[in-house]
């Protein structure tokens, strides 16, 4: 047998081979016996995969030696390094005296702590949770890889009780590297198993054994199994789950989870007998496939007997079959703990369906017919997931919901419009809720324009702690009969626990919004649609804020219900509060009476350092000391035109979106020579220069864009300027040097090129795309289009003077599509069209002048695709063979002439 070394040093490199080299590799380092053991048991899996770990530490002198002599194979002058946490390893291993390294500073451990547990570029912690994450790099004694390691685990903790949590239980084991192995289990009653699962993926994570962990904004974890992990799994499980194609005829009696990737009810009735001998089945998924559709009598009856073979089920999948009815043996499944209809035509689920006393997850997502849920639901007392998202149809939540106290999952509440279902013992009102507090995530209540102040509170929103989206929805129908002071104490009785992320109301007629909302410090998303309310609260105290999104709120006048005096006085004042901390995207949608942020148009502030006072005066004229985002990248403003007032938004990164909107906020930013984000502060660069994106559409009073703004947007890549009818002119583009992409539709007063020298263009040479739509005063393209020499597309539409392309077009080196639509005058193309050998496709539409194809042609050897339409004159002239443009095209590999 081959030598034994250490392992977890052999895996470094075992990991980045195939499942195929591990083996070779494995019986070349005498580890080829203990691959075969995890072929055949998992508890193998857990015992090396803690000795992946353990070996780091493994003491065993023979073992150095003998890795010591395969590393003596090296080039000559070739180094080997040893880094270590334990001192006998040093000693069996060096050649020289070993180094000690230090522990870090506490200051050094804390700069790493943050690196490790906060958000990049975090500048704003809890004061709370930095105290607690302080004692936590105590306990570390400045051990980098203890740092590191509980850092990675609290960068997904939010909550002051989470951290507490793992200072007062967890930083010993994981300190020691003592994470539980095994089934998913837990010692403290009071965790949920469901928790305790996703330590268990966190843990994996960063032992590599997960990978490509992505994020979503609302801190969603997804995760991807290592190539190798995925590789070991499949084989050691290759008898305990199938996956069974179209042509299977075989398989083994002892599989006990079973997948088909189809559901074809003639491939079930021909192998139902070799199938019901596998009496081990616990796992039965069956998906669709359109082209294996049969008649509806005979799925269902084929489904019955499939169903019915496999009586000690655990899980039962039939998602995306269409079926219409739920397969009444599906009751006798006495087992079954995971039952998926989801995705299917169901309209009723039948009330036998109580009889799955050991059911915990029911899935019906998707089922957009399904009218209602069993009405004695809440004898399913086993129930932790009840998932109805999409299920659009339901009427009402049944009587007795409320009674499933283990309830985790239930992302849809639907109250009853009928107001007779009230007294009905077959309706549940929103007390249902009340006890309802181990949900989790997600959770819509939908119809809140029936329920009173009283039943809102009865729901007890604000005790369910771990509810992270919340949506609140009225559907009134017209606004009569709205009673205003009900709906405000009714939202009032909806207060929701504090750290909720997300919450979305809409249809709301209140005119006031509700006094709790500033106490959601944990909220990250927040959005308000057609809604009644006049003006919000101050938002700007939501430190985690991140999202703000308001549309179709028709008497919204103003942001804050605050003067902006007040409200500047105060973060003047203090210190520690700025305006706005994490705010990055923001959307002002369909908000036609909205005037300004604040009641108080525009302000002059004066700060007076020496004294630490404040001067504030309200002025028509002076901007230059609004408040800033400091961290806004996104933001959208449409149809709000009589907005004239924003707190500034130099810092925009990401895109900037003004349609049907007024200027005068754009024009703040722009000209302001300093922001206020608790002081006033020179900007560290000027207003937008970091923009990517640009979109002005349907601009009704803009007239020219100054070339003082577009001299900053030396990082904007995208302009897009659409239907703004009194836009004249355009400054020159010398100072886009990054710009990729410009695009121009309906301005029918601009002259692109009229004023323009050309002087300056040779900087713009990253510009790949120009497109141009109903310019009415574009007759040529200018001399200096040659100057683009990256262009890679031009596309003209709908302009009616357009007479000719310019000649310098030949200088378009890069160019690989051209365009060219619904423009009358023009009379032919250039001929130095030939030059342009990188083109690739050539589309001309409804150009009724255009008399010939120009000479040449024939050179454009890349040119793959060429489409003529609606052009009489070309029509003879591109004929195959005989037409006389034919040879100038006749190599292009794709041709087609319609109309």
């Amino acid at each position: 047998m081959a030598e034994a070394i250490p392992f977890g040093l052999a895996r470094k490199i075992i990991e980045k081979l195939s499942s195929t080299t591990f083996e070779v590799i494995g019986s070349i380092w005498g580890v080829k016996d203990e691959l075969e053991k995890l072929k055949n048991t998992v508890s193998t899996i857990q015992a090396v995969l803690q000795d992946v770990e353990d070996d780091v530490w493994n003491s065993n002198e023979e073992l150095w030696c003998n890795l010591k002599r395969l590393l003596m194979g090296g080039a000559k002058g070739s180094k080997v390094v040893i880094t270590t946490r334990t001192k006998l390893v040093a000693e069996i291993t060096s050649t020289v005296s070993p180094y000690f390294l230090e522990g870090l500073s506490i200051n050094q451990s804390w700069s790493l702590f943050k690196q490790m547990a906060f958000q990049k570029g975090q500048d704003t912690i809890d004061p709370n949770i930095e105290a607690i994450g302080m004692e936590i790099v105590q306990k570390c004694q400045g051990v980098p890889l203890a740092i590191k390691v509980i850092g990675r685990v609290l960068y997904f903790k939010k909550t002051k009780d989470e951290w507490s949590y793992i200072k007062d239980n967890e930083i010993t084991n994981v300190t020691q590297g003592e994470n539980a192995q095994g089934f998913i289990q837990s010692s403290d009653e009071k965790v949920q198993l469901e928790e305790v699962a996703k330590e268990y993926c966190m843990d994996r994570l960063w032992r590599s054994l997960f990978q490509e962990v992505r994020e979503d904004r609302m801190g969603n974890i997804t995760l991807k199994m290592h190539g190798l992990i995925h590789d070991l799994t499949q084989s050691v499980s290759r008898i305990d789950c199938t996956l069974v194609n179209s042509n299977a005829t075989n398989i083994n009696e002892e599989v006990r989870h079973l997948s088909f990737p189809f559901y074809n009810a003639s491939f079930f009735e021909k192998n139902l007998s070799p199938l019901v001998k596998a009496k081990k089945i616990r796992t039965l998924i069956l998906t669709s496939n359109h082209q294996f559709y049969n008649k509806k009598g005979e799925e269902e009856s084929t489904l019955k007997k499939l169903i019915t073979s496999f009586k000690c089920l655990r899980v039962l999948d039939l998602h995306g079959l269409r079926i219409t009815t739920t397969p009444n043996c599906i009751d006798k499944l006495t087992h079954l703990k995971y039952l998926d209809l989801s995705k299917n035509d169901i309209e009723v689920l039948p009330n036998s369906i109580i009889r799955l006393l050991n059911l915990q997850t029911l899935k019906l997502s998707g089922c957009r017919k399904l009218k209602e849920l069993p009405r004695d639901v809440q004898k399913l007392v086993n129930l932790k997931h009840l998932n109805i998202y999409c299920c659009d149809s339901l009427t009402h939540m049944p009587c007795g919901l409320g009674q499933l106290t283990s309830l985790q999952m239930l992302p849809l509440f639907v109250v009853s419009k009928d107001p007779a279902a009230f007294s009905s013992k077959h309706s549940g009102g929103l007390v249902e809720l009340k006890k309802l507090n181990n949900v989790r995530g997600e959770l819509c209540v939908k119809n809140l324009e029936g329920v009173n102040a009283v039943e809102a509170k009865a729901a007890n929103l604000k005790d369910k702690q771990n509810l992270r989206n919340l949506k609140l929805s009225w559907n009134w129908e017209g606004n009569d009969g709205v009673d205003v002071c009900n709906e405000e104490n009714l939202l009032e009785g909806l207060q929701p626990h504090h750290a909720l992320k997300l919450l979305h109301v809409e249809g709301y007629m209140g005119v006031r919004f509700s006094s709790w909302l500033p106490s959601l410090t944990s909220l990250v998303n927040l959005k308000f649609w057609k809604s009644k309310v006049q003006h919000l609260s101050p938002l700007y105290q939501l430190p985690s804020l991140r999202y703000l999104d308001l549309r179709s709120m028709m008497d919204l006048e103003y942001i804050s219900d605050r003067e902006i005096t007040n409200e500047v006085s105060d973060l003047l004042a203090s210190s520690s509060t700025t305006f706005f901390p994490s705010l990055e995207s923001l959307q002002l949608l369909d908000c036609p009476n909205l005037k300004g942020w604040w009641r108080t148009d525009i302000v002059k502030v004066n700060f007076d350092n020496d004294h630490n006072k404040v001067a504030i005066t309200t002025s028509t004229s002076s901007h230059q000391n609004l408040p800033s985002f400091p961290c806004l990248s996104y933001f959208h403003i449409s149809n709000c035109s009589n907005l004239t007032c924003m707190p500034l938004f130099p810092s925009l990164e990401d895109k900037l979106v003004l349609s049907n909107a007024s200027l005068k906020p754009l024009q703040q930013t722009m000209t302001t020579t300093m922001n206020m984000t608790g002081a006033s502060l020179l900007p560290s660069s000027p207003p937008l220069s970091k923009l990517k994106y640009f979109s002005l559409v349907r601009m009704q009073d803009m007239e020219s864009l100054p070339e003082e703004w577009l001299q900053n947007l030396t990082s904007l890549e995208y302009l897009k300027i659409w239907a703004c009818p009194r836009l004249k002119s355009l400054s020159r583009f010398t100072h886009l040097t990054s710009l990729k992409r410009l695009e121009i539709w309906e301005c029918e007063e601009v002259d692109l090129f009229g004023n323009e020298s050309g002087n300056g263009t040779q900087c713009v040479t990253t510009l790949q795309v120009i497109k141009i739509s109903n310019v009415p005063h574009l007759i040529t393209l200018p001399e200096w289009i040659g100057n683009f020499t990256s262009l890679q597309r031009l596309k003209i539409n709908e302009c009616p003077n357009l007479t000719s392309l310019h000649e310098r077009i030949n200088k378009l080196t890069s160019l690989q599509n051209i365009e060219i639509f619904r423009c009358p005058n023009l009379k032919s193309l250039p001929k130095g069209i030939s030059d342009l050998t990188s083109l690739q496709r050539l589309e001309i539409n409804e150009c009724p002048n255009l008399t010939s194809l120009p000479e040449g042609m024939h050179r454009l050897t890349s040119l793959q695709s060429l489409r003529i339409n609606n052009c009489p004159h070309l029509k003879e002239r591109c004929q195959e063979r005989i037409g006389e443009d034919w040879p100038k095209i006749a190599h292009i590999p794709f041709f087609r002439y319609y109309g």
